[in-house]
Parts: C-alpha cells; structure tokens; sequence
C-alpha cells in the first residue's frame, strides 16, 4: 500500500544490518546517507517489550538531522 502512495517519488525500502543498539544503527545508517527524510515503520511493543526495551522513537525523533516519519504499522 505505502508503495503504491509512493508511486510517483524517488524512494526505497531497506534493512539495515543491527550493531549495538536500535537508535544506534539507525543514526549510523542516516549519517552515512544523504537522505531528505527517514521513514520508520513503527509496531506496537508488548508490556515486556515495554519494560525492558528501549526507547526508540524519543531517541530518534530528538535526535535526528533530518526529519523523520514515524508510520503505524497497521
């Protein structure tokens, strides 16, 4: 679906190899890129995820250079 939203634009799917952390790997990805926008599919996290996982979306979204686009995953 997103793919046919997208139809008319310049963009692609990737996955990214994990190193140390969520946040970490991203932020790496996005600095070696020169990337207008990052989109990030987001899914919701089950309570044991929520205890014990990090924080990825605040570490991000405040952290980021470029803007990013947090989608639902439903």
């Amino acid at each position: 679906m997103l793919e046919q939203r997208l139809s008319g634009l310049d963009f692609k799917f990737n996955n990214i190899p994990f190193k140390s952390s969520t946040a970490y790997t991203i932020g790496q990805y996005v600095s070696n890129r020169t990337s207008d926008i990052l989109g990030i599919i987001r899914h919701q996290h089950t309570f044991r995820e929520k205890l014990i996982g990090e924080p990825v979306v605040n570490k991000i979204a405040f952290h980021s250079d470029i803007p990013v686009l947090f989608l639902p995953e439903k």
